[in-house]
């Protein structure tokens, strides 16, 4: 393949614009913190459990480790692309991918805690959606990677993303935040959004939130979420927190 200058765009920048015209549109759905057990006795909505200059895909990109499974943080540090970060002109045009971005909109990705890499826009789920096989994906990250200055993957990251096995994506992807279940990552958003039942079901267990949850302090939280979301670990886990920062 001969290399062109490729475009490789993070999906936290990719989306910015189309996040700000839905946000003046006002009809931006709530998370509810809401538990269905002791915690409260009435519904708490509210557009984001954190502060807004702080939200994901607007303000710090790091801050998607809120609701997405998979990090951006680490590799960034590390002058790497992320699994967030898509490259798409080697594969399809403009047109098809922001038609693309526009389709995963509809599922409500913005606004909702991920926990499969498949269900957000990410170079595995593009390369599922439009049917790229894992030789063109190895030929183009292999060419990217040989491309002076250009941000890429390690070998390891090639081959993980080459296998379009999403357990292995996942696994290898996965937040620090992310607690890894099933072949799932949850992070912290959608424990924030989510009852206890549905930890529960989920097959979270309270050794693997103590595990992670002291991490949850490097969010800029509203204080209404804050106190709901200390009460939520403490009920599940036995132990108290302190989320501020």
């Amino acid at each position: 393949m001969k290399y062109k200058n490729t475009g490789f765009i993070s999906f936290a920048l990719a989306v910015f614009l189309m996040l700000t015209l839905i946000a003046c549109s006002g009809n931006g759905n709530t998370l509810s913190l809401n538990d269905n057990t002791s915690l409260t006795n009435n519904d708490v909505d509210f557009d984001s459990p954190i502060e807004s200059s702080d939200l994901p895909f607007g303000g710090s990109p790091s801050n998607s480790s809120f609701y997405l499974p998979t990090d951006n943080e680490t590799q960034w540090s590390q002058n790497l692309l992320s699994l967030n970060d898509i490259s798409y002109d080697s594969f399809v045009d403009r047109e098809a991918f922001y038609l693309w971005l526009e389709d995963a909109e509809k599922l409500n990705y913005l606004y909702t805690p991920q926990i499969s890499i498949s269900d957000y826009p990410n170079m595995y789920s593009f390369a599922l959606y439009f049917g790229i096989s894992a030789d063109a994906l190895r030929e183009h990250f292999k060419a990217l990677q040989a491309y002076e200055n250009v941000q890429c993957l390690t070998d390891e990251g090639i081959d993980i993303i080459c296998s379009l096995d999403e357990a292995k994506i996942t696994k290898y992807f996965i937040s620090k935040y992310a607690i890894p279940v099933n072949g799932k990552a949850y992070p912290p958003a959608w424990l924030c959004s989510n009852s206890l039942e549905d930890w529960n079901k989920a097959g979270l267990t309270p050794e693997m939130v103590i595990e992670k949850m002291r991490l949850y302090g490097e969010f800029n939280y509203s204080d209404e979420a804050r106190v709901l979301f200390e009460e939520k670990l403490l009920q599940f886990t036995g132990e108290r927190v302190n989320l501020a920062n």
